[in-house]
Protein backbone atom coordinates (compact mmCIF):
# COMPACT_ATOMS: atom_id res chain seq x y z
CA UNK A 1 0.00 0.00 0.00
CA UNK A 2 1.35 3.49 -0.98
CA UNK A 3 -0.07 6.99 -0.69
CA UNK A 4 -0.06 9.37 -3.44
CA UNK A 5 2.00 12.34 -3.52
CA UNK A 6 -0.26 14.53 -2.67
CA UNK A 7 -1.61 12.21 -0.01
CA UNK A 8 -5.14 12.14 -0.99
CA UNK A 9 -5.49 8.83 -3.26
CA UNK A 10 -3.67 5.32 -1.59
CA UNK A 11 -3.09 2.63 -3.74
CA UNK A 12 -3.68 -0.68 -2.57
CA UNK A 13 -2.66 -3.80 -3.69
CA UNK A 14 -3.75 -6.91 -1.45
CA UNK A 15 -3.84 -10.18 -3.58
CA UNK A 16 -1.05 -12.25 -5.22
CA UNK A 17 -2.89 -11.45 -8.62
CA UNK A 18 -2.55 -8.08 -10.62
CA UNK A 19 -5.81 -5.99 -9.41
CA UNK A 20 -4.93 -2.45 -8.07
CA UNK A 21 -7.64 -0.56 -6.01
CA UNK A 22 -7.19 3.65 -5.99
CA UNK A 23 -8.87 4.74 -2.41
CA UNK A 24 -10.00 8.51 -1.85
CA UNK A 25 -8.96 9.03 1.70
CA UNK A 26 -10.79 11.74 1.65
CA UNK A 27 -14.05 10.05 0.88
CA UNK A 28 -12.85 6.90 2.29
CA UNK A 29 -14.07 4.71 -0.34
CA UNK A 30 -12.37 3.01 -3.78
CA UNK A 31 -11.93 5.46 -6.48
CA UNK A 32 -10.74 3.21 -9.00
CA UNK A 33 -9.89 -0.86 -9.39
CA UNK A 34 -7.69 -1.73 -12.60
CA UNK A 35 -5.91 -5.17 -13.43
CA UNK A 36 -3.78 -6.34 -15.96
CA UNK A 37 -3.27 -9.73 -17.75
CA UNK A 38 -0.25 -11.17 -16.44
CA UNK A 39 1.66 -14.26 -16.84
CA UNK A 40 2.40 -16.31 -13.78
CA UNK A 41 6.35 -16.14 -12.67
CA UNK A 42 7.37 -19.44 -10.76
CA UNK A 43 8.40 -18.79 -7.54
CA UNK A 44 11.97 -20.30 -6.92
CA UNK A 45 12.45 -22.05 -3.56
CA UNK A 46 15.26 -20.78 -1.04
CA UNK A 47 17.47 -23.11 0.48
CA UNK A 48 15.17 -22.97 4.19
CA UNK A 49 11.89 -23.07 2.65
CA UNK A 50 11.57 -26.86 2.68
CA UNK A 51 12.22 -26.55 6.56
CA UNK A 52 10.16 -23.56 7.27
CA UNK A 53 6.86 -25.53 5.73
CA UNK A 54 7.52 -28.95 7.71
CA UNK A 55 7.82 -27.14 10.69
CA UNK A 56 5.00 -24.66 10.14
CA UNK A 57 2.68 -26.63 7.86
CA UNK A 58 2.36 -23.57 5.25
CA UNK A 59 2.05 -25.08 1.44
CA UNK A 60 4.69 -24.74 -1.27
CA UNK A 61 4.85 -21.54 -2.91
CA UNK A 62 3.63 -21.51 -6.59
CA UNK A 63 4.31 -18.71 -7.93
CA UNK A 64 6.01 -15.05 -7.02
CA UNK A 65 2.87 -12.40 -6.18
CA UNK A 66 2.50 -10.38 -9.62
CA UNK A 67 3.34 -7.58 -8.13
CA UNK A 68 6.40 -6.40 -6.39
CA UNK A 69 5.76 -2.64 -5.14
CA UNK A 70 4.02 0.17 -6.71
CA UNK A 71 5.37 4.22 -7.19
CA UNK A 72 2.86 6.36 -7.46
CA UNK A 73 4.16 9.66 -9.13
CA UNK A 74 1.52 13.03 -9.49
CA UNK A 75 -0.15 11.32 -13.07
CA UNK A 76 1.19 7.91 -13.34
CA UNK A 77 1.42 4.57 -11.08
CA UNK A 78 4.40 3.03 -11.73
CA UNK A 79 4.58 -0.76 -10.91
CA UNK A 80 7.48 -3.15 -10.17
CA UNK A 81 6.47 -6.66 -11.47
CA UNK A 82 7.91 -9.84 -10.62
CA UNK A 83 9.39 -10.38 -14.14
CA UNK A 84 12.79 -10.07 -13.87
CA UNK A 85 15.36 -10.75 -17.03
CA UNK A 86 18.86 -11.56 -16.32
CA UNK A 87 20.30 -8.96 -18.61
CA UNK A 88 17.45 -6.37 -18.55
CA UNK A 89 16.65 -6.66 -14.99
CA UNK A 90 13.12 -5.68 -13.43
CA UNK A 91 10.31 -4.89 -15.63
CA UNK A 92 8.29 -1.99 -15.05
CA UNK A 93 4.55 -1.27 -15.66
CA UNK A 94 3.17 1.88 -16.08
CA UNK A 95 -0.39 3.40 -15.94
CA UNK A 96 -1.93 6.97 -15.84
CA UNK A 97 -3.99 8.58 -13.23
CA UNK A 98 -7.28 6.59 -14.53
CA UNK A 99 -5.54 3.56 -14.37
CA UNK A 100 -5.06 2.99 -18.03
CA UNK A 101 -2.04 0.60 -19.42
CA UNK A 102 0.50 3.00 -20.74
CA UNK A 103 3.50 1.45 -21.27
CA UNK A 104 6.30 -1.10 -19.87
CA UNK A 105 10.48 -1.24 -19.37
CA UNK A 106 13.25 -3.13 -17.62
CA UNK A 107 14.90 -1.07 -15.51
CA UNK A 108 18.35 -2.18 -16.03
CA UNK A 109 20.66 -5.35 -15.08
CA UNK A 110 21.42 -4.91 -11.64
CA UNK A 111 19.18 -2.06 -10.10
CA UNK A 112 16.76 -2.11 -7.54
CA UNK A 113 13.87 1.14 -7.79
CA UNK A 114 14.29 2.42 -4.77
CA UNK A 115 12.10 5.56 -5.25
CA UNK A 116 10.42 7.79 -8.09
CA UNK A 117 10.08 11.49 -6.98
CA UNK A 118 8.59 14.13 -9.93
CA UNK A 119 11.58 13.89 -12.76
CA UNK A 120 13.65 11.59 -10.85
CA UNK A 121 14.11 7.83 -9.70
CA UNK A 122 16.35 6.58 -7.14
CA UNK A 123 18.22 3.26 -7.83
CA UNK A 124 20.39 1.11 -5.20
CA UNK A 125 23.31 -0.39 -7.92
CA UNK A 126 25.13 -3.47 -7.35
CA UNK A 127 28.63 -2.78 -8.63
CA UNK A 128 31.02 -5.65 -10.02
CA UNK A 129 32.73 -5.81 -6.58
CA UNK A 130 29.36 -6.39 -4.89
CA UNK A 131 29.39 -2.76 -3.41
CA UNK A 132 26.37 -1.08 -3.78
CA UNK A 133 25.35 2.60 -5.10
CA UNK A 134 22.71 4.93 -5.03
CA UNK A 135 21.97 6.73 -7.97
CA UNK A 136 19.73 9.25 -9.21
CA UNK A 137 18.58 9.30 -12.74
CA UNK A 138 16.52 11.96 -14.70
CA UNK A 139 13.14 11.05 -16.38
CA UNK A 140 13.02 13.02 -19.63
CA UNK A 141 9.94 13.89 -21.22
Amino acid sequence: TKPGPDGKLLYALHSRDYFIEVVDLAAGGIVRRFKRIYPKVPHVESNWEPAFRKKYGSPKIEFEADVKNLYPTGDHLWVETSTEDKAKGRLMDVFDKDGRFLDSFYLGAGRTLMAVREDFIFCLEKNEDESLTVVKYRIEK
